[in-house]
């Protein structure tokens, strides 16, 4: 599909699990939000179908409104009511037959509400007004609410963005965890590859309006469909290579490949699939110590630089000469580049 003339969606074909989730990953401006405003049924498509179970919400002179979707959605900046109290805001997401015409709730809805505000542990903030909430309060409102009207999908638009790292952390867990209790099927989207491989049972990654691999997020870390996506998910290194079949012969020996492939290869290396011992064929150029863990810059005598994680402090210091080792594991290998 384009926006103002331009193609923002190519080829962008995903898929979700009943009560599983789906985490749409990419970097900014690559069409995650407009595939999720397009299967929320905010934007009209061009070309192309959405299929909610067997039926046809978008596709050739289809177009079912979004307030006819059973979809829930949560926006970015959670879009709180700020003139109503927390259970005021979670009623306005019941179906508009049971939503309250005043503040004051319905005994029938303050149930309802009442469980939800239970369901995301905010019960006793019902009448608390949301400008008086922490980001964290506020996104559980917000969740709640797109939870009231019991949705068969539901979007999440870069839902923790705009925590802090701490909070950010904490409250991914407890909605991950909220999920798979309640078995609803969930698309979110997000730019953070630790979030969408916490939260996805499987993560659709997006480049330019295209959907490059769709994967659980064990299958995208250690068999990348290309060396962008390798790089995009996770820290990445390779080593030039001549495959023979599913054997690549490197300067570091031969290593065992995840599929065949023939010819002049890049082969990707993990950083933590690196072990490090005392030799001469390289120099820690620089040093990384994470507390749980080292990130070691390794450069050889051709100049090229290769990271190695290890666990725990660092056993060589800056200028050392040591020798660089792979694991073992079988690997991906990529045609050279030209």
């Amino acid at each position: 599909m384009a926006l103002g003339g331009s193609p923002v969606l190519r080829r962008a074909s995903i898929s979700a699990e009943p009560g599983r989730t789906l985490a749409i990953l990419g970097p900014s401006g690559c069409g995650k939000t407009t595939l999720l405003r397009v299967l929320a049924g905010l934007q009209r498509l061009d070309s192309g179908r959405v299929v909610l179970g067997s039926t046809l919400m978008s596709g050739p002179g289809v177009h079912v409104a979004a307030d006819k979707r059973g979809i829930g959605m949560v926006f970015q900046d959670w879009s709180l009511f700020p003139h109503l109290t927390v259970a005021a805001n979670v009623a306005f997401g019941l179906p508009r037959s049971e939503r309250p015409r005043s503040r004051v709730l319905p005994r029938p809805a303050s149930g309802r509400v009442r469980d939800l505000l239970d369901m995301v542990g905010i019960a006793e903030l019902s009448d608390r007004l949301p400008g008086s909430l922490s980001g964290g309060q506020q996104q559980r409102v917000a969740l709640a609410r797109a939870l009231a009207p019991q949705p068969s999908v539901l979007l999440l638009d870069e839902p923790f963005s705009s925590l802090d790292t701490t909070l950010r952390v904490e409250v991914r867990a407890e909605v991950a965890g909220l999920l798979r209790e309640l078995e609803v099927t969930c698309v979110f989207v997000t730019h953070d590859q630790d979030e969408a491989f916490v939260l996805g049972d499987e993560v659709a990654v997006m480049r330019d309006g295209v959907v490059i691999q769709q994967a659980a997020p064990a299958v995208l870390y250690e068999q990348p469909a290309d060396r962008w996506l390798a790089g995009f998910v996770g820290e990445a290194d390779t080593v030039a290579g001549r495959a023979e079949g599913d054997i690549a012969y490197t300067a570091m020996g031969p290593m065992k490949l995840q599929s065949p492939i023939h010819g002049e290869v890049d082969v990707l290396l993990r950083p933590e699939e690196l072990a490090l011992t005392e030799g001469s064929s390289g120099t820690v150029d620089h040093i990384e110590f994470f507390g749980h863990d080292t990130l070691y810059y390794i450069r050889s005598a051709d100049g090229k630089v290769l990271r190695c994680r290890t666990t725990g402090a660092p056993r060589f210091g800056i200028g050392a000469n040591v020798d660089l080792c792979h694991s073992g594991e079988r690997t991906v290998a990529f045609p050279r580049s030209s």
